[in-house]
């Protein structure tokens, strides 16, 4: 919720699954390239798969699962363009043992 009481929306643009497909994907994502809002995602999944073209949405934030280790996450933020937008990351120790 916002401060005011409205939900916030978020689209998940795009769905990376592993670090190569991520250094491949997310520098023409964080780019001005014309080019980035053509690459079909590797895993076909996010709310730009749907999209024409034109209607494709740039990433405001990058947003890790715990699946990436500390060293990956520290690596893919230093990709071009990553400055560009906040990164956050999941935090396991929040995870409870039996679901690790």
């Amino acid at each position: 919720m916002t401060s005011n009481g409205l939900p916030v929306v978020l689209f998940v643009i795009r769905l990376i699954e592993s670090v190569s497909t991520a250094r491949h994907e997310l520098p023409l994502l964080l780019s001005n390239s014309p080019k980035s809002s053509i690459i079909t995602p590797a895993s076909t999944k996010g709310s730009n798969t749907i999209r024409s073209t034109s209607q494709q949405q740039k990433p405001v934030a990058v947003i890790f699962g715990g699946g990436f280790t500390p060293d990956e996450f520290e690596e893919l933020r230093k990709l071009e363009g990553g400055e560009k937008v906040p990164w956050l990351k999941a935090d396991n120790s929040l995870v409870p043992e039996s679901e690790v």
